[in-house]
């Protein structure tokens, strides 16, 4: 459906899919604006090594990174770590199709979610609450400690958070780490709690060397999952 043509453009305009056109026009026409439902949520895309690092046969559908309390995720039994493939019957392939699928339902709809848990499927349903505007606050920065040189095999600085975890303070050029930057702060490393710089060597040193790690990092407000390669010895 044509929204917007511009004159003289050699035919340059703007459209958007007849389907989103048919999920909004009945809201439309009883409310005259569009509720949408919402799943309470954070979620990432999955990459080549976050999909060795969870056992995926393949890089699809959406990892759960951080759960809203009391959401509807959180009533449906969702988790940090799930990997959603669909939502009613609809096929979740990357994880730009998540809220779109979630967002073309009213508020108090309930959808069905598969997802991979521990590399095995399962089924729950959500009822979606209401989509509001996202409200971005920030909190305090905290003064990161000295910075310890070890874990030079991975090429990043770390050290001790004084909130908890270890923070990377710099990152080499060589580093075979992706999706990380200065600033974030590692918290968990194969599903153990990293309470400093000490326990993160000790987690690497008990890992079999070559294997790839999920590591769950929180930047700024929020969590997500990063894949940590172990060195070889």
């Amino acid at each position: 459906m044509a929204t917007a043509i511009r004159p003289g453009a050699n035919n340059i305009g703007f459209a958007i899919p007849i389907d989103a056109v048919r999920d909004v026009l009945p809201q439309l026409r009883e409310r005259g604006h569009v509720v949408r439902g919402k799943l309470g949520l954070v979620f990432q895309p999955i990459t080549n090594e976050l999909a060795k690092a969870l056992s995926l046969k393949a890089a699809r559908g959406a990892l759960v990174a951080q759960i809203e309390a009391g959401g509807a995720a959180a009533r449906a039994g969702l988790t940090p770590g799930d990997v959603i493939v669909s939502v009613t019957v609809t096929e979740i392939p990357h994880a730009e199709a998540l809220p779109r699928n979630v967002a073309r339902n009213s508020p108090g709809t309930q959808i069905k979610i598969t997802f991979l848990r521990d590399g095995k499927a399962q089924e729950t349903k959500a009822t979606l609450d209401t989509l509001e505007d996202d409200a971005t606050q920030r909190g305090p920065s905290l003064k990161a400690p000295k910075v310890s040189p070890k874990n030079n095999k991975l090429g990043i600085q770390v050290s001790d958070h004084k909130a908890g975890g270890v923070r990377i303070e710099g990152i080499a050029p060589h580093s075979p780490i992706k999706d990380l930057r200065p600033g974030d702060v590692l918290v968990e490393l194969g599903g153990k709690e990293v309470k400093n710089v000490d326990v993160l060597e000790k987690l690497l040193g008990d890992a079999k060397p070559g294997t790839m790690l999920v590591a769950r990092v929180r930047r700024g407000e929020s969590l997500r999952f990063v894949a940590i390669p172990v060195p070889e010895r």
